[in-house]
């Protein structure tokens, strides 16, 4: 399983095999907080240089000799970066591929494994160990994605479960997606242990997500409350709530299909009937039926704020136009679009249609105004676009303000 960067799984009486991806959650992911964790100061958190989730380097063997027995090729993916930010400390992950022959075809499909591997492991995946109560944990199995958070309280963050986070160094998790590794259940008392990996490193340059959910207004009370129904697949029929019960007491997006009615609001689910939202301020216009809600679009005003949709769910970054391009490294957008961006962000640059120029990723190494100067993101990558950039070339990709990376196409 190694070579396509697999490794295995026990769910409940099967084995089964997991791959090393981004973790992705779903309509279905749950979300572990105070409401379901017990024994909350039992959490363990996990994170060194000396566990089976910390590898800065591979190194595959391949183009098998079957009549000797030997590999008669080998292939080294260094992590530069991650060996100096921690400090010369290197842990290699040996891999033998025997399916793959001497070629150049064979050399890509190893970089692009190894870039998997390492984005997840070279500065040492967090791991995780909570209990939950049985309701929600014997659902849950080796392999699946839930959300760990610690609450906010009136939308302050303040950590209610008080976990260890190792990326600031404070008390605090907040909304992060996880891979469980294992699970299991005490009989005497029915409750779960979890054992859940991170999915620090797949974040530190970009991020991936899935499509958020959204529904169709069906019965109007006034400006404040309004019904939906089961809209789009109809995947829970008359429980389409349950799209949405995870988000409550944040901001959603109600707006006509044309979009000449558009307003946001933070809602809540009546306790009578959950298919009917409760919106606060008032909306400026009495929604219609037909409407849509969907959640807001992203919050830059801070890292922290709506994150628990901005780990979970994408949504589009901005897209600059290039007016002049003056060398490699430096070129101009157009007028007002350089305040989109901040350094540190990564980008790259393509041509209209994507074919005839298309540089590598690369970091914002500055913005002046509307001047953008780039440079590598780490020792291992590209210091400039390989070409110099024409008027009308996209700047794709470049974050948001509030810091967090773009979503990817995995």
């Amino acid at each position: 399983m190694k070579p396509i960067g697999g490794y295995a799984l026990t769910q409940g009486s099967r084995v089964s095999m997991g791959l090393t991806h981004p973790p992705l959650s779903t309509d279905l992911t749950k979300i572990i907080d105070h409401t379901n964790v017990i024994k909350p100061d039992s959490i363990t958190v996990n994170r060194g240089v000396n566990t089976r989730f910390f590898y800065n380097e591979v190194a595959f063997s391949y183009a098998y000799d079957v009549i000797k027995g030997t590999y008669n090729k080998s292939y080294t993916v260094i992590d530069e970066d991650g060996i100096k930010r921690l400090g010369d400390q290197v842990a290699t992950l040996n891999i033998d591929v025997q399916g793959l022959p001497d070629s150049p075809a064979s050399v890509t499909i190893l970089k692009q494994r190894a870039q998997r591997i390492l984005l997840r492991y070279r500065y040492s995946a967090e791991v995780v160990k909570v209990q939950t109560k049985f309701g929600t944990g014997h659902t849950i199995d080796a392999g699946d994605i839930v959300v760990l958070s610690d609450r906010k309280i009136n939308n302050l963050e303040v950590p209610l479960l008080k976990i260890t986070n190792t990326e600031t160094g404070k008390r605090g998790i907040y909304d992060r997606v996880m891979e469980v590794q294992e699970r299991s259940i005490k009989l005497s008392d029915g409750n779960t242990s979890l054992t859940l990996l991170s999915n620090l490193g797949f974040s530190f340059t970009d991020r991936y997500a899935v499509i958020a959910p959204s529904s169709v207004i069906d019965n109007v009370t006034d400006p404040n409350t309004f019904r939906v129904r089961p809209s789009f697949g109809a995947r829970y029929g008359q429980d389409e709530f349950l799209k949405w019960k995870n988000y409550e007491n944040l901001k959603i997006r109600v707006h006509s299909p044309d979009y000449t009615r558009d307003a946001q609001a933070v809602f809540t689910l009546d306790q009578s009937n959950q298919m009917i939202f409760h919106v606060v301020p008032t909306l400026p216009f009495t929604p219609q039926i037909g409407d849509i809600v969907e959640l807001a679009p992203y919050d830059e005003t801070s890292s922290n704020s709506q994150k628990i949709v901005k780990s979970q769910f994408t949504y589009l970054s901005y897209t600059g136009t290039v007016v002049t391009g003056l060398s490699n490294n430096v070129f101009s957008l157009q007028s007002g679009e350089g305040a989109n961006y901040i350094p540190g962000n990564i980008i790259y640059v393509q041509s209209p249609n994507g074919d005839s120029r298309l540089s590598p990723d690369v970091k914002i190494l500055s913005i002046i105004g509307d001047l953008v100067t780039i440079g590598a993101i780490n020792a291992t990558s590209a210091a400039d676009l390989g070409f110099v950039p024409v008027t009308g070339d996209y700047m794709k990709l470049g974050g948001f303000r509030d810091g967090g990376q773009s979503y990817r196409y995995v």
